[in-house]
């Protein structure tokens, strides 16, 4: 009994013990506190493909009984979260890691450490490509062309992602394809591959990556050609060329002015155009422009022939009436610069004959931060940063029955820059000149062809500037050339050596960045090719020492450039027998010229000469004839063309006499001259008074302007027509100033005056001609180099050159600063200190030698300019 008591104690004691242990073994076994999430993606805003993305949620602790929770955001930049709820907020793309701290309340002590991290995207809103790299699939395509396209993805906040890796504004990622991979396939990066002929669609799609198969934004999709090989296209550009695609990178090699063969068509015979150059589109390498020497002929079908391929297209008639849009292709100018608003007038089909119209366009602008002169097509800010909203008018002078007028409009925004902001954009021309003289890139002939006699010539470039200006390299340092190969050609300066025959591709640089390229071909050395002779008249009335005639020689070389190096010879090969004649031996052509008179021949007849030049001969006829009784009268002037630019300079007989001689002879009526007439006199009046008796006749001669107005005459220089000497002077000299006549077309009317009774007078017009005056001078270089002027005059500003001015004044090619001997002629504003005024223009009196003696000549110089006077 004993022994079973202690048995029970035993028991009894145990189950206290297991009983003790028991709470502890349900508390290890509780489960510990974790989070509702370790990873969530969020979309700002929220996402286009599925719905189900947002841009917030909670993160919640489970298991934390009465724990204390608190959350902190390790990249608030992208996302925040409150610190005891949990509300997690999207901030910007990109991941975020966020922590949640669990702590015993009673101990103070961390119980658990729990991460999230979160994935926040983006959807794009827009997707496309840049217009640069979208714009080389406008133009066909050959086989093994590749273009890389550049796609951009745009957030909702505008900002743009241009690299596909970029991840940081939007998520999306781009998908590219191919609608017909026979023709162009492109990669996942945008490279699209020309394979074979035919079209095809790129589409490049925005994607997510939770939803595959539905575009985030509207699919972009361009066109992609590839075309054949050859010439594709040829149409009319402007009024001497014309605009040639080919289809294939290859067929480039071989284009030039030589291989392009162009016809115009009159009935069924091609007739042969001569081909000035070919010049190629530097951003559309398969594109060129086609010159021709001699303008289209108005609705005429024109024949193109390259590589066995022959295109078609008819010109139009460059008339007014024709003009269906203007357009204003100026859109920058350089604050306080006079810049040139130049415009385009242009057919329906895009054809430009802006410089067959002139006078009919008005340019205006209502901003008061710039100035507009009208009659010169230029405008000039004040000031930086401002634009103008500039309109072109073009004028067709057609009205309708209400009487107004059909004009042409359009209108662009001209924006003001500092001069330092404005960008080179290219090479505009280039030449080779035999000396370092100014080159006038506009009217000058360039010259593109080098040979190996051409040792020392000179490289003259322009480039174009994003404002429409010019910049030439002539004296300009900031201007570098680089020969591709040595041995074909060195470069020193801008002076030019070639080695021997070959092609080489020239640098240009400027201010040490290359700007452009050039290709120069080294040819054989010059010899003589071609020889023409121009005969005007080859009639002559014998024995008549005023009756006179010239024969123009012109000798070219292989290149089309005159040969100087040997002169031709001019010598007579057949004449009436016992016939006196001139150049009975070979004598040498002077100045290409063979001058002729009546009183040379003793009989008439044929004479026939030969002019040689190496293994060159050509042959020309002069008839000589007696002259038979006058039956009428014929007017002659001796010149119809005259160019009144004059050369500043006061080296003796810089410029001769620019006067046109008037002439009036008695003629047979077979045309030969057999008298002058030197009593004819000028203007109706005095033909009066020189009938002395009730009855005779007279012979005077008028001119009229222009402008139709009668010229004023004179007995010296200081007008237009001598009546002393029948000449017309476009050069006059009131004083020691000289003065130009206005440009334009002159014409010269002779007249017979017959007096049949006292104040009676019948008159008979007998001849007239025209005289074309044409003012081609140099004009001044004006630039700025300050606005705010320590002078307090303009004409002190001019002084300390503030405006700076140059011009060649010595006639060597080189430009001379003349602000300091410039003074003001017209200005907007009121010259007095602290003032703003604006220089319109400034006269410089130049020293011109005219005829063997010195004049001053007055030039007027635009400026268009701003300045701050002290």
């Amino acid at each position: 009994m004993k022994n079973f008591f202690k048995k029970l104690a035993f028991v009894l004691a145990l189950a206290m013990v297991v009983l003790a242990i028991s709470p502890a073994a349900n508390a290890s076994a509780a489960a510990a506190p974790k989070l509702n999430t370790t990873g969530k993606k969020l979309y700002l805003e929220k996402d286009v493909a599925t719905g189900n993305y947002k841009d917030y949620f909670t993160l919640k602790v489970w298991n934390k009984g009465d724990y204390k929770v608190t959350y902190k955001s390790m990249n608030p930049e992208i996302a925040t979260i409150h610190s005891t709820n949990g509300t997690v907020k999207a901030k910007a793309v990109g991941e975020a890691l966020l922590k949640a701290t669990v702590t015993n309340t009673k101990t103070g002590k961390v119980v658990k450490n729990l991460e999230c991290k979160v994935w926040v995207k983006r959807n794009a809103t827009e997707i496309g490509v840049s217009a640069a790299s979208a714009a080389k699939l406008d133009n066909v395509l050959a086989i093994g062309d590749k273009v890389k396209l550049n796609v951009y993805r745009k957030a909702i906040t505008g900002q743009v992602a241009w690299q596909q890796a970029d991840k940081t504004l939007v998520t999306d990622y781009i998908v590219w394809s191919s609608s017909n991979t026979k023709v162009a396939t492109v990669d996942k990066w945008g490279t699209v591959k020309a394979v074979g002929e035919g079209s095809a669609t790129i589409t490049a799609k925005s994607l997510q990556t939770e939803a595959k198969n539905v575009p985030t934004t509207k699919e972009v999709k361009l066109t992609v050609t590839v075309g054949q090989k050859g010439l594709v296209s040829a149409t009319q550009k402007d009024l001497n060329s014309m605009s040639l695609i080919f289809g294939q990178a290859d067929d480039m090699k071989e284009v030039n002015k030589d291989t392009v063969k162009v016809y115009s068509l009159v009935g069924n015979t091609k007739v042969s155009q001569s081909v000035k150059n070919v010049t190629f589109d530097e951003k559309n390498p398969k594109n060129a422009t086609l010159e021709l020497f001699v303008p289209f002929s108005k609705d005429t079908t024109y024949v193109v022939e390259f590589g066995g391929k022959t295109l078609e297209f008819v010109t139009v008639n460059p008339v007014a009436e024709n003009v269906a849009k203007i357009e204003i292709l100026t859109n920058e100018a350089v604050k306080h610069e006079s810049t040139d608003i130049k415009y385009a007038l242009y057919t329906e089909n895009g054809v430009d004959i802006t410089k067959a119209i002139e006078g009919r366009v008005d340019i205006t602008s209502d901003s008061y931060d710039c100035y507009i002169d009208n009659s010169r097509k230029t405008i000039t800010f004040f000031e930086s940063g401002k634009v103008a909203t500039v309109k072109a008018v073009f004028h067709t002078y057609s009205y309708n029955e209400a009487g107004v007028e059909r004009t042409i409009e359009t209108t662009t925004a001209i924006k003001s820059v500092d001069k330092e902001s404005v960008s080179v954009t290219g090479i505009n021309a280039w030449t080779i000149t035999a000396n370092n003289n100014t080159v006038d890139f506009s009217k000058d002939v360039l010259n593109q062809k080098l040979s190996l006699s051409d040792d020392g010539f000179y490289l003259m470039v322009q480039l174009l500037t994003s404002d429409k200006k010019t910049v030439n390299s002539k004296d300009n340092n900031k201007f570098s050339f680089e020969s591709s190969d040595s041995s074909v050609l060195i470069i020193n300066g801008s002076r030019l050596h070639p080695v021997k025959t070959g092609n080489v591709v020239v640098i240009v640089k400027y201010d040490g960045t290359i700007v452009g390229t050039v290709n120069v071909s080294i040819l054989p050395e010059r010899e003589v090719a071609n020889l023409t002779i121009e005969t005007g008249k080859t009639l002559l009335s014998l024995g008549k020492a005023f009756d006179k005639t010239s024969v123009k020689v012109v000798v070219k070389d292989q290149l089309g450039s005159d040969f100087t190096k040997t002169p031709a010879k001019v010598q007579l090969l057949t004449s009436p027998s016992g016939s006196v004649a001139p150049y009975t031996s070979a004598t040498t052509v002077e100045n290409g010229k063979i001058e002729f008179n009546g009183s040379q021949f003793n009989k008439p007849g044929t004479y026939q000469y030969k002019v040689t030049i190496g293994q060159l001969t050509k042959v020309f006829a002069l008839e000589v004839k007696e002259v038979g009784e006058a039956t009428g009268q014929k007017l002659e002037i001796s010149s119809n063309k005259i160019d009144t630019t004059l050369v500043v300079s006061n080296n003796a007989n810089t410029n001769a006499d620019k006067s046109v001689s008037i002439m009036l002879y008695n003629v047979d009526k077979f045309g030969y001259k057999e008298s002058e007439i030197t009593s004819l006199v000028y203007g109706l009046e005095n033909a009066k008074k020189s009938i002395s008796s009730a009855t005779g006749t007279a012979f005077y001669y008028e001119v009229t302007g222009p402008d139709n107005n009668s010229v004023a005459g004179s007995t010296d220089l200081s007008a237009a027509v001598n009546t002393s000497t029948n000449k017309f002077q476009p050069i006059t000299a009131e004083g020691s100033n000289l003065s130009k006549v206005k440009a334009g077309s002159y014409k010269v009317a002779a007249y017979k005056l017959t007096k049949t009774a006292e104040n009676d007078f019948v008159i008979a017009p007998v001849g007239v001609e025209f005289i074309n005056v044409t003012d081609n001078q140099t004009k001044a270089v004006v630039t700025q180099k300050e606005i705010k002027s320590s002078a307090s005059t303009i004409n002190g500003a001019l002084v300390n050159g503030d405006i700076v001015i140059e011009l060649d004044v010595n006639n060597n090619g080189e430009l001379d600063k003349i602000n300091a001997s410039c003074t003001v002629n017209e200005f907007v504003g009121i010259e007095a200190s602290n003032t703003n005024v604006f220089v319109k223009n400034v006269n410089y009196n130049a020293t011109v030698n005219y005829a063997g003696i010195s004049y001053t000549y007055p030039i007027i110089i635009d400026v268009n300019m701003n300045l701050i006077l002290k």
